[in-house]
């Protein structure tokens, strides 16, 4: 989770270059999406067809549904604020660290 949708979208490209060549299925899910786009990105994930979601603050929505949430990574863990870590504590059993 980054803290703009530009940051995200730089880590998304980044992520595509390194799995290029692998199996996991990613995706990037930010607030500037088109509706359609979202819902359509927002079933996958809940199916767990996305192993892999790239975002800003959009990731932690009541709409969003993770499958099977395993690890979450926050780039400066110091924009968000105590009720965005609770909402992602809340998503599954992972450890969120500082």
């Amino acid at each position: 989770m980054a803290p703009t949708e530009v940051l995200a979208r730089q880590h998304a490209l980044t992520v595509e270059k390194l799995l290029a060549r692998s199996q996991v299925r990613r995706a990037a899910l930010t607030g500037g999406m088109a509706a359609k786009q979202r819902g359509a990105l927002l079933e996958q994930i809940a199916a767990g067809e996305i192993d892999l979601v790239v975002g800003t603050q959009a990731v932690i929505q009541e709409d969003v549904r993770f499958a099977r949430l395993g690890v979450v990574v926050i780039d400066e863990q110091h924009k968000f604020g105590v009720l965005q870590r609770a909402v992602l504590k809340q998503a599954g059993p992972i450890r969120i660290t500082s």
